[in-house]
């Protein structure tokens, strides 16, 4: 959900569109880890900005010594983002949620999907979004 929401709210991608991509891309990952397991390490973004530990595994896999400054400027702040930004109601298909599992995530939750808003408040997002864009959305 942090990635389609990324894409989202920086460049305006459709979360529909782009979360067909994503399962597409980590199912190609997770393949690829069976081809190659030992020389394959699948680290989630979340566990390396929260887990000092995680980057040190890093190091230890890619033959680097570890020193604590080493992802010490990595952020939190966008983990999470779309659970707090009330213009955000996508709800990702079965397909993502199901490979989101088998990759360690939590359910997102039932939240509710755009065409379920009120008419006015879809309108406020279209308005917001094209305010973000200064327009760009339109001239497509």
């Amino acid at each position: 959900m942090d990635t389609l929401y990324s894409m989202w709210r920086r460049w305006g991608v459709p979360p529909d569109t782009r979360q067909r991509e994503w399962v597409r891309a980590y199912r190609n990952l997770l393949a690829l880890r069976e081809r190659v397991a030992d020389r394959f390490l699948l680290i989630r973004y979340e566990d390396l900005v929260t887990d000092p530990s995680v980057m040190k595994k890093v190091c230890e896999f890619i033959g680097v010594e570890w020193h604590p400054e080493i992802g010490a400027s990595l952020v939190t702040g966008s983990i999470g983002a779309w659970r707090r930004d009330k213009t955000y109601g996508f709800r990702p298909s079965q397909a993502v949620l199901d490979l989101a599992s088998e990759l360690g995530y939590d359910s997102p939750g039932d939240l509710p999907t755009v065409a379920s808003w009120p008419l006015r408040h879809r309108a406020a997002v279209a308005r917001a979004t094209v305010r973000r864009w200064g327009g760009t959305l339109l001239r497509r």
